[in-house]
Protein backbone atom coordinates (compact mmCIF):
# COMPACT_ATOMS: atom_id res chain seq x y z
CA UNK A 1 0.00 0.00 0.00
CA UNK A 2 1.41 3.14 -1.11
CA UNK A 3 5.14 4.29 -1.39
CA UNK A 4 6.97 1.74 0.96
CA UNK A 5 10.20 3.39 -0.11
CA UNK A 6 9.90 6.20 1.92
CA UNK A 7 9.39 4.33 5.23
CA UNK A 8 13.02 2.95 4.89
CA UNK A 9 15.11 6.05 4.08
CA UNK A 10 16.94 7.89 6.21
CA UNK A 11 15.49 10.15 8.81
CA UNK A 12 15.16 13.65 7.62
CA UNK A 13 17.09 16.32 8.70
CA UNK A 14 15.35 19.24 7.39
CA UNK A 15 11.87 20.14 7.23
CA UNK A 16 9.00 18.85 5.55
CA UNK A 17 9.54 19.45 1.25
CA UNK A 18 7.23 22.47 -0.13
CA UNK A 19 5.31 19.76 -1.96
CA UNK A 20 3.75 19.70 1.96
CA UNK A 21 2.42 22.84 1.26
CA UNK A 22 -0.86 23.76 -1.24
CA UNK A 23 -1.37 26.96 -2.54
CA UNK A 24 -4.77 26.59 -2.23
CA UNK A 25 -4.78 26.88 1.34
CA UNK A 26 -1.35 29.52 1.16
CA UNK A 27 -3.41 31.54 3.68
CA UNK A 28 -3.40 29.31 6.34
CA UNK A 29 0.38 28.93 6.40
CA UNK A 30 2.55 31.62 8.47
CA UNK A 31 5.00 34.01 6.95
CA UNK A 32 8.25 32.74 5.45
CA UNK A 33 10.36 31.78 8.44
CA UNK A 34 14.24 31.14 8.28
CA UNK A 35 15.41 27.36 8.44
CA UNK A 36 17.25 26.16 11.18
CA UNK A 37 19.60 22.97 11.72
CA UNK A 38 18.38 20.29 13.91
CA UNK A 39 21.10 21.26 16.21
CA UNK A 40 20.04 24.76 16.57
CA UNK A 41 16.43 23.59 17.96
CA UNK A 42 15.37 24.81 21.01
CA UNK A 43 16.55 22.36 23.88
CA UNK A 44 15.06 23.66 27.33
CA UNK A 45 11.32 24.97 25.88
CA UNK A 46 9.50 26.91 27.90
CA UNK A 47 7.30 25.04 30.42
CA UNK A 48 4.16 27.88 29.78
CA UNK A 49 2.15 28.53 27.26
CA UNK A 50 2.89 31.32 24.68
CA UNK A 51 1.60 34.24 25.95
CA UNK A 52 -2.01 34.86 24.98
CA UNK A 53 -2.63 30.96 25.59
CA UNK A 54 -5.07 29.11 27.44
CA UNK A 55 -4.56 25.32 28.12
CA UNK A 56 -7.02 22.63 29.14
CA UNK A 57 -6.89 19.30 29.37
CA UNK A 58 -10.33 18.10 29.37
CA UNK A 59 -12.21 14.35 30.31
CA UNK A 60 -15.04 13.07 27.89
CA UNK A 61 -17.60 14.43 29.84
CA UNK A 62 -16.44 18.19 30.18
CA UNK A 63 -15.17 18.31 26.22
CA UNK A 64 -19.40 16.83 25.60
CA UNK A 65 -20.57 20.03 27.80
CA UNK A 66 -18.14 22.20 25.12
CA UNK A 67 -19.85 20.64 22.34
CA UNK A 68 -21.30 24.24 20.94
CA UNK A 69 -17.48 26.29 21.38
CA UNK A 70 -16.28 22.68 19.91
CA UNK A 71 -18.28 23.63 16.61
CA UNK A 72 -17.87 26.81 16.96
CA UNK A 73 -14.04 25.80 15.89
CA UNK A 74 -15.14 23.58 13.12
CA UNK A 75 -16.45 26.58 11.34
CA UNK A 76 -13.06 28.21 11.72
CA UNK A 77 -10.98 25.04 11.28
CA UNK A 78 -7.96 25.42 8.46
CA UNK A 79 -9.15 22.32 7.33
CA UNK A 80 -12.31 20.67 7.45
CA UNK A 81 -12.30 17.47 9.34
CA UNK A 82 -15.60 15.20 9.75
CA UNK A 83 -14.37 12.63 11.83
CA UNK A 84 -12.83 15.06 14.33
CA UNK A 85 -16.45 17.52 15.01
CA UNK A 86 -18.11 16.86 18.32
CA UNK A 87 -21.19 14.81 16.78
CA UNK A 88 -18.55 11.98 15.33
CA UNK A 89 -16.07 12.09 18.08
CA UNK A 90 -18.00 11.80 21.14
CA UNK A 91 -20.26 9.22 20.29
CA UNK A 92 -17.37 7.30 19.48
CA UNK A 93 -15.84 7.79 22.59
CA UNK A 94 -18.69 6.85 24.61
CA UNK A 95 -18.39 3.87 22.67
CA UNK A 96 -14.84 3.60 24.21
CA UNK A 97 -13.92 1.04 27.20
CA UNK A 98 -12.81 3.38 29.72
CA UNK A 99 -9.25 2.63 29.79
CA UNK A 100 -8.89 3.58 26.07
CA UNK A 101 -11.03 6.74 26.36
CA UNK A 102 -8.60 9.80 24.74
CA UNK A 103 -8.63 13.14 26.75
CA UNK A 104 -9.03 16.50 24.89
CA UNK A 105 -6.95 19.25 24.97
CA UNK A 106 -8.29 22.53 24.28
CA UNK A 107 -6.47 25.87 23.58
CA UNK A 108 -7.69 29.14 24.04
CA UNK A 109 -6.72 32.60 22.82
CA UNK A 110 -6.85 34.29 26.00
CA UNK A 111 -8.62 37.91 25.89
CA UNK A 112 -8.09 40.79 28.00
CA UNK A 113 -7.03 40.16 31.71
CA UNK A 114 -6.29 36.60 30.99
CA UNK A 115 -9.63 35.46 30.79
CA UNK A 116 -10.22 31.97 28.23
CA UNK A 117 -11.31 32.99 24.65
CA UNK A 118 -12.43 31.17 22.60
CA UNK A 119 -11.10 27.71 20.81
CA UNK A 120 -8.19 27.79 18.53
CA UNK A 121 -7.21 23.84 18.78
CA UNK A 122 -8.22 20.89 19.48
CA UNK A 123 -6.17 17.59 20.20
CA UNK A 124 -7.05 14.45 20.89
CA UNK A 125 -4.83 11.57 22.45
CA UNK A 126 -4.39 9.13 25.31
CA UNK A 127 -2.07 10.49 27.38
CA UNK A 128 0.74 8.54 27.76
CA UNK A 129 2.27 7.18 31.18
CA UNK A 130 4.65 9.66 32.30
CA UNK A 131 7.71 7.49 31.86
CA UNK A 132 6.84 6.64 28.21
CA UNK A 133 9.65 7.26 25.48
CA UNK A 134 9.15 7.37 21.53
CA UNK A 135 6.44 8.56 20.12
CA UNK A 136 2.58 9.90 20.74
CA UNK A 137 -0.11 9.32 18.75
CA UNK A 138 -2.78 11.67 18.05
CA UNK A 139 -6.06 9.41 18.33
CA UNK A 140 -7.93 7.87 15.95
CA UNK A 141 -10.11 5.01 15.31
CA UNK A 142 -11.12 2.32 12.60
CA UNK A 143 -14.47 4.43 12.23
CA UNK A 144 -12.25 7.33 10.99
CA UNK A 145 -10.74 8.15 7.40
CA UNK A 146 -8.72 11.13 8.32
CA UNK A 147 -6.97 12.60 11.98
CA UNK A 148 -5.91 16.20 11.27
CA UNK A 149 -6.52 18.28 14.37
CA UNK A 150 -8.86 21.35 14.76
CA UNK A 151 -6.90 24.02 14.42
CA UNK A 152 -7.94 27.70 13.91
CA UNK A 153 -7.43 28.67 10.41
CA UNK A 154 -5.91 32.00 11.53
CA UNK A 155 -4.51 30.74 14.84
CA UNK A 156 -3.30 27.14 14.21
CA UNK A 157 0.19 27.64 14.69
CA UNK A 158 -0.05 28.94 17.83
CA UNK A 159 -2.09 25.98 18.80
CA UNK A 160 0.51 23.32 17.37
CA UNK A 161 3.40 25.51 19.49
CA UNK A 162 1.07 24.80 22.72
CA UNK A 163 0.78 21.10 21.97
CA UNK A 164 4.57 20.95 21.62
CA UNK A 165 5.06 22.80 24.55
CA UNK A 166 2.31 21.05 26.41
CA UNK A 167 3.57 17.72 25.45
CA UNK A 168 7.74 18.79 26.37
CA UNK A 169 5.99 19.88 29.75
CA UNK A 170 4.26 16.95 30.61
CA UNK A 171 5.65 13.94 28.60
CA UNK A 172 9.76 14.55 28.61
CA UNK A 173 10.49 11.09 27.60
CA UNK A 174 8.17 11.36 24.48
CA UNK A 175 10.81 12.44 21.63
CA UNK A 176 7.60 12.62 18.38
CA UNK A 177 4.44 13.44 18.37
CA UNK A 178 2.52 11.20 15.63
CA UNK A 179 -0.53 12.75 13.19
CA UNK A 180 -2.26 9.90 11.42
CA UNK A 181 -3.60 9.77 8.24
CA UNK A 182 -3.15 13.50 7.34
CA UNK A 183 -3.37 15.25 4.00
CA UNK A 184 0.01 15.87 3.30
CA UNK A 185 -0.04 19.10 0.95
CA UNK A 186 -3.46 20.05 3.41
CA UNK A 187 -3.63 23.07 5.83
CA UNK A 188 -2.51 20.99 9.09
CA UNK A 189 0.36 19.77 6.77
CA UNK A 190 1.56 23.26 5.66
CA UNK A 191 1.73 24.77 9.19
CA UNK A 192 3.27 21.42 10.66
CA UNK A 193 5.85 22.18 8.07
CA UNK A 194 6.01 25.94 8.84
CA UNK A 195 6.55 24.77 13.00
CA UNK A 196 8.99 22.11 11.88
CA UNK A 197 10.80 24.76 10.38
CA UNK A 198 10.44 27.08 12.72
CA UNK A 199 12.38 24.86 15.01
CA UNK A 200 14.54 22.68 12.91
CA UNK A 201 13.00 19.92 13.92
CA UNK A 202 13.43 16.43 12.39
CA UNK A 203 10.50 15.26 10.23
CA UNK A 204 9.32 12.14 8.74
CA UNK A 205 6.05 10.98 6.63
CA UNK A 206 5.42 7.37 7.44
CA UNK A 207 2.94 5.23 5.14
CA UNK A 208 2.50 7.75 2.40
CA UNK A 209 -0.21 6.35 0.05
CA UNK A 210 -2.30 8.02 -2.22
CA UNK A 211 -6.73 8.07 -1.40
CA UNK A 212 -9.30 8.58 -4.36
CA UNK A 213 -11.13 12.29 -4.24
CA UNK A 214 -13.33 14.14 -7.09
CA UNK A 215 -13.05 17.50 -6.87
CA UNK A 216 -15.81 19.66 -8.29
CA UNK A 217 -14.07 21.55 -10.98
CA UNK A 218 -16.36 19.52 -13.50
CA UNK A 219 -19.52 18.82 -15.26
CA UNK A 220 -21.50 15.26 -14.06
CA UNK A 221 -20.54 14.13 -17.78
CA UNK A 222 -16.60 14.38 -17.11
CA UNK A 223 -17.16 11.89 -14.99
CA UNK A 224 -18.16 9.08 -16.50
CA UNK A 225 -16.53 10.48 -19.79
CA UNK A 226 -12.96 10.68 -18.48
CA UNK A 227 -12.49 8.79 -16.00
CA UNK A 228 -13.49 5.89 -17.10
CA UNK A 229 -12.70 3.71 -20.45
CA UNK A 230 -14.75 3.66 -23.46
CA UNK A 231 -14.65 0.21 -22.83
CA UNK A 232 -16.16 -0.04 -19.25
CA UNK A 233 -18.68 2.72 -19.95
CA UNK A 234 -19.85 0.67 -22.61
CA UNK A 235 -19.91 -2.27 -20.17
CA UNK A 236 -22.05 -0.44 -17.48
CA UNK A 237 -24.38 1.00 -19.89
CA UNK A 238 -25.22 -2.71 -20.67
CA UNK A 239 -25.30 -4.01 -16.66
CA UNK A 240 -27.96 -1.17 -16.16
CA UNK A 241 -29.80 -1.82 -19.26
CA UNK A 242 -30.26 -5.79 -17.59
CA UNK A 243 -30.79 -4.33 -14.09
CA UNK A 244 -33.93 -2.35 -15.73
CA UNK A 245 -35.13 -5.09 -17.67
CA UNK A 246 -35.88 -6.88 -13.91
CA UNK A 247 -37.76 -3.99 -12.77
CA UNK A 248 -37.79 -0.24 -11.62
CA UNK A 249 -34.23 0.92 -11.26
CA UNK A 250 -34.10 4.41 -9.42
CA UNK A 251 -32.02 6.68 -7.19
CA UNK A 252 -33.49 8.31 -4.09
CA UNK A 253 -31.80 10.18 -1.52
CA UNK A 254 -32.74 10.83 2.45
CA UNK A 255 -31.11 14.33 3.80
CA UNK A 256 -34.43 14.83 6.38
CA UNK A 257 -33.55 13.70 9.98
CA UNK A 258 -36.80 11.20 10.12
CA UNK A 259 -35.74 10.13 5.98
CA UNK A 260 -32.22 9.54 7.32
CA UNK A 261 -33.36 6.85 10.44
CA UNK A 262 -35.23 5.01 8.04
CA UNK A 263 -32.40 4.84 5.42
CA UNK A 264 -30.05 3.85 8.08
CA UNK A 265 -31.55 1.49 9.43
CA UNK A 266 -31.87 -0.14 5.43
CA UNK A 267 -27.95 0.66 5.16
CA UNK A 268 -27.32 -1.72 8.60
CA UNK A 269 -28.93 -4.24 6.93
CA UNK A 270 -27.46 -4.09 3.87
CA UNK A 271 -24.11 -3.85 5.04
CA UNK A 272 -24.69 -6.88 7.54
CA UNK A 273 -25.87 -9.23 4.15
CA UNK A 274 -22.31 -8.61 2.58
CA UNK A 275 -19.44 -10.00 3.08
CA UNK A 276 -18.62 -7.26 5.69
CA UNK A 277 -21.48 -9.46 8.02
CA UNK A 278 -19.69 -12.61 7.28
CA UNK A 279 -16.32 -11.00 8.87
CA UNK A 280 -17.93 -9.60 11.76
CA UNK A 281 -17.05 -6.30 10.06
CA UNK A 282 -20.50 -4.75 9.58
CA UNK A 283 -21.92 -2.07 11.63
CA UNK A 284 -23.89 -4.25 13.03
CA UNK A 285 -21.70 -6.95 14.04
CA UNK A 286 -21.14 -4.91 17.27
CA UNK A 287 -23.54 -3.55 19.05
CA UNK A 288 -22.07 -0.85 20.67
CA UNK A 289 -20.49 0.47 17.08
CA UNK A 290 -24.38 -0.20 15.70
CA UNK A 291 -25.70 2.63 18.52
CA UNK A 292 -22.24 4.76 17.71
CA UNK A 293 -23.56 4.81 13.70
CA UNK A 294 -26.81 5.65 14.34
CA UNK A 295 -26.24 8.25 17.11
CA UNK A 296 -23.76 9.82 14.33
CA UNK A 297 -25.80 9.60 11.78
CA UNK A 298 -28.42 11.62 13.97
CA UNK A 299 -26.17 14.25 14.86
CA UNK A 300 -25.18 15.18 11.74
CA UNK A 301 -28.81 15.04 10.55
CA UNK A 302 -29.56 17.85 13.09
CA UNK A 303 -27.34 19.97 10.83
CA UNK A 304 -28.00 18.92 7.16
CA UNK A 305 -24.91 17.27 6.92
CA UNK A 306 -25.63 13.76 6.31
CA UNK A 307 -27.05 12.08 3.16
CA UNK A 308 -27.72 8.35 2.77
CA UNK A 309 -28.42 7.62 -1.37
CA UNK A 310 -29.51 4.57 -2.38
CA UNK A 311 -29.73 2.38 -5.96
CA UNK A 312 -33.00 0.59 -5.62
CA UNK A 313 -34.64 -1.89 -8.07
CA UNK A 314 -38.33 -2.00 -7.62
CA UNK A 315 -38.26 -0.19 -4.19
CA UNK A 316 -35.39 -2.59 -2.63
CA UNK A 317 -31.93 -1.04 -2.14
CA UNK A 318 -29.65 -3.05 -4.06
CA UNK A 319 -26.61 -0.37 -3.09
CA UNK A 320 -26.08 2.49 -0.47
CA UNK A 321 -23.57 4.82 0.65
CA UNK A 322 -23.57 7.57 3.64
CA UNK A 323 -22.14 10.81 3.41
CA UNK A 324 -21.17 13.33 5.82
CA UNK A 325 -20.20 16.45 5.75
CA UNK A 326 -18.09 19.09 6.87
CA UNK A 327 -17.49 22.95 5.39
CA UNK A 328 -17.08 22.32 2.11
CA UNK A 329 -15.83 18.85 2.24
CA UNK A 330 -17.95 15.82 1.87
CA UNK A 331 -16.71 12.51 3.15
CA UNK A 332 -18.20 9.04 1.35
CA UNK A 333 -17.70 7.59 4.76
CA UNK A 334 -19.89 3.68 4.02
CA UNK A 335 -20.96 1.84 1.04
CA UNK A 336 -22.80 -1.82 1.02
CA UNK A 337 -24.19 -3.45 -1.87
CA UNK A 338 -26.54 -6.45 -2.20
CA UNK A 339 -24.14 -9.44 -3.13
CA UNK A 340 -26.74 -10.92 -5.15
CA UNK A 341 -26.94 -8.47 -7.73
CA UNK A 342 -23.12 -8.94 -7.93
CA UNK A 343 -22.67 -9.92 -11.53
CA UNK A 344 -23.91 -6.09 -12.59
CA UNK A 345 -22.08 -4.25 -10.48
CA UNK A 346 -24.37 -2.43 -8.10
CA UNK A 347 -21.81 -0.46 -6.28
CA UNK A 348 -20.29 0.88 -9.23
CA UNK A 349 -23.40 2.14 -11.22
CA UNK A 350 -24.31 3.65 -7.36
CA UNK A 351 -21.14 5.33 -7.00
CA UNK A 352 -20.96 6.79 -10.34
CA UNK A 353 -24.47 8.04 -9.80
CA UNK A 354 -24.15 9.36 -6.30
CA UNK A 355 -20.70 11.16 -7.82
CA UNK A 356 -22.82 12.78 -10.48
CA UNK A 357 -25.53 14.04 -8.28
CA UNK A 358 -23.26 15.64 -5.88
CA UNK A 359 -21.14 17.28 -8.31
CA UNK A 360 -24.62 18.52 -9.61
CA UNK A 361 -25.78 19.87 -6.82
CA UNK A 362 -22.47 21.97 -6.28
CA UNK A 363 -22.38 21.94 -2.04
CA UNK A 364 -19.33 20.61 -1.85
CA UNK A 365 -15.39 21.37 -3.11
CA UNK A 366 -14.01 17.90 -2.57
CA UNK A 367 -15.93 14.77 -1.80
CA UNK A 368 -13.16 11.95 0.16
CA UNK A 369 -13.69 8.71 -0.70
CA UNK A 370 -12.19 7.85 2.53
CA UNK A 371 -11.05 4.71 0.56
CA UNK A 372 -7.57 2.50 1.11
CA UNK A 373 -4.91 2.52 -1.50
CA UNK A 374 -5.42 1.31 -4.66
CA UNK A 375 -9.04 0.51 -3.46
CA UNK A 376 -10.90 -2.05 -6.31
CA UNK A 377 -13.87 -0.07 -7.43
CA UNK A 378 -13.58 3.40 -6.20
CA UNK A 379 -9.64 4.37 -7.77
CA UNK A 380 -11.44 3.00 -11.20
CA UNK A 381 -14.06 5.35 -11.69
CA UNK A 382 -12.41 8.58 -9.20
CA UNK A 383 -9.29 9.25 -10.87
CA UNK A 384 -7.84 12.27 -9.30
CA UNK A 385 -6.15 11.43 -6.00
CA UNK A 386 -4.80 13.46 -2.56
CA UNK A 387 -1.82 11.98 -0.75
CA UNK A 388 -1.95 10.99 2.81
CA UNK A 389 0.04 9.88 5.49
CA UNK A 390 0.98 9.83 8.92
CA UNK A 391 2.93 12.80 9.76
CA UNK A 392 5.48 12.88 12.61
CA UNK A 393 7.70 15.60 14.02
CA UNK A 394 10.54 15.67 16.66
CA UNK A 395 9.21 17.29 20.08
CA UNK A 396 11.41 20.57 21.20
CA UNK A 397 12.94 18.66 23.96
CA UNK A 398 14.02 15.62 22.21
CA UNK A 399 17.75 15.15 21.14
CA UNK A 400 17.90 14.46 17.25
CA UNK A 401 19.67 10.59 17.82
CA UNK A 402 16.48 10.20 20.22
CA UNK A 403 14.57 11.24 17.62
CA UNK A 404 16.17 8.86 15.32
CA UNK A 405 15.76 5.97 17.63
CA UNK A 406 12.60 6.99 17.89
CA UNK A 407 11.09 6.88 14.21
CA UNK A 408 13.34 4.04 13.08
CA UNK A 409 11.56 1.96 16.23
CA UNK A 410 8.16 3.19 14.16
CA UNK A 411 9.60 2.48 10.71
CA UNK A 412 10.01 -1.18 11.72
CA UNK A 413 6.86 -1.61 13.94
CA UNK A 414 5.11 -0.57 10.95
CA UNK A 415 7.08 -3.08 8.98
CA UNK A 416 6.57 -6.24 11.57
CA UNK A 417 2.46 -5.06 11.35
CA UNK A 418 1.98 -5.05 8.03
CA UNK A 419 3.46 -8.36 7.28
CA UNK A 420 1.58 -9.83 10.24
CA UNK A 421 -1.78 -8.23 8.06
CA UNK A 422 -0.89 -9.73 4.99
CA UNK A 423 -0.28 -13.22 6.41
CA UNK A 424 -3.48 -12.63 8.27
CA UNK A 425 -5.71 -12.06 5.14
CA UNK A 426 -3.88 -14.48 3.30
CA UNK A 427 -4.93 -17.41 5.80
CA UNK A 428 -8.09 -16.26 6.30
CA UNK A 429 -9.14 -15.29 3.11
CA UNK A 430 -10.21 -12.45 4.31
CA UNK A 431 -10.76 -8.95 2.72
CA UNK A 432 -9.23 -6.03 3.97
CA UNK A 433 -11.87 -3.77 5.43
Amino acid sequence: MGNRAFLFGPILSQPPPQSWLNSRHASAVAPKIEIQSASSRLQSPPAVPPPGMVTELLDWDRATSLASEWMDLTRRAAEPNVFLEPGFVLPAVQHEPAARRPSFLFFRKAEAHGAAGRLIGIFVFVPPKSTQRGVMKLWINPMMAAGAPLVDANEGMAAIEGLQLYVAKHYPGIETVLLPQVNVRGPVARLLGAHAVSHGLITRIFDRRSRAIVTNQRDTLDVAQNFISTKKRKELRRQRRRLEDLGALTYKSAKEPDDLRAAMERFLALEASGWKGGQSTALLSDPSTATFARTMVRNFARKNACRIDALELDGKPIAMGIVISAGDTAFYWKTAYDEAFARFSPGVLFSLDMTTHMIAEGAHELINSCAISNHPMIDHIWRERMEIGDLAVATLNASPHRVAIAMNRETARRHVRSLAKRVYYKLLRKQPC
